[in-house]
């Protein structure tokens, strides 16, 4: 139910979920990352202002070293699709959102 992404030698792992289904089943808003030649995993607090919802499901891509998040499920009950478009600078390890225009897909 989550995101991953490579950038260089990392590979980043965002949302998902956590519990099972038919009982407490909530987004997660975890962000790790694991060095591919080390094996070595890390977790990261990535900074506002502008954090995503937590949510599983979500689609992401990489341009140099932002990743772009775009949609998933809510942790609300039932699940509600998201619209968020967010950015990740992994330098600056801060999360941005980015104002689109014209119609959005839903998750």
């Amino acid at each position: 139910f989550h995101e991953n992404v490579v950038v260089e030698d990392k590979m980043f792992v965002w949302g998902g979920a956590a519990g099972t289904f038919g009982s407490q089943y909530h987004s997660r808003l975890d962000l790790f990352s694991v060095n591919i030649v080390t094996g070595e995993w890390r977790g990261h607090k990535a900074l506002p202002p502008e954090m995503p919802t937590s949510c599983c499901y979500a689609s992401a891509a990489v341009i140099g070293r932002c990743i772009y998040t775009h949609g998933g499920k809510l942790s609300t009950s039932p699940f509600t699709a998201s619209d968020e478009f967010h950015q990740l600078d992994i330098k600056e390890m801060r999360w941005t959102k980015v104002e689109a225009r014209g119609a959005i897909p839903t998750g």
